[in-house]
């Protein structure tokens, strides 16, 4: 029994490692601003792509700040903490984007945990380093980013 355990920890382990062998790994900086009619926000978000045949997958991580009044029920600054999972679709350098995540806003009072989603478009060419970004979230709101892959 205890061989068999071994055996499916040790195949468990290199399971995922041996399937990313085919697939791109890459690196990407984005820096955001989104506004909506009641809020204004700057976001700088880190980005791992792993890129597939069809379908990518990214996780990414951001800070934002900036002045947002339908997060705090009156007029503030804030402070966001962002993380997302999502996917990217499409051929040659046009591409839809999707995810889901949580956020946690920071106001001058209290800290409030809010979904965090976006849906847009992505420029982002298989070979270059530069990505641009547009579309609409949350926490962002109508956003457009410019970033680069490393």
């Amino acid at each position: 029994m205890l061989k068999r355990l071994n055996l499916f920890f040790v195949v468990l382990l290199t399971y995922e490692p041996l399937l990313a062998q085919n697939n791109k790994i890459s690196h990407s900086v984005n820096i955001t601003g989104g506004t909506l009619i009641l809020a204004n926000q700057g976001f700088l978000h880190f980005e791992k792509l792993q890129e597939r045949k069809v379908v990518h997958t990214f996780i990414q991580g951001g800070l934002g700040g900036g002045y947002a009044d339908y997060f705090s029920g009156g007029s503030s600054g804030v402070f966001s903490l962002v993380g997302r999972t999502g996917l990217l679709t499409g051929k040659g350098s046009s591409h839809f984007e999707a995810s889901v995540g949580a956020c946690i806003i920071r106001n001058s009072e209290n800290f409030l945990p809010r979904p965090a989603l976006t849906m847009g478009y992505r420029y982002q060419h298989p070979d270059a380093k530069l990505i641009i970004r547009s579309g609409i979230g949350v926490p962002e709101g109508l956003y457009l980013g410019f970033g680069f892959r490393y």
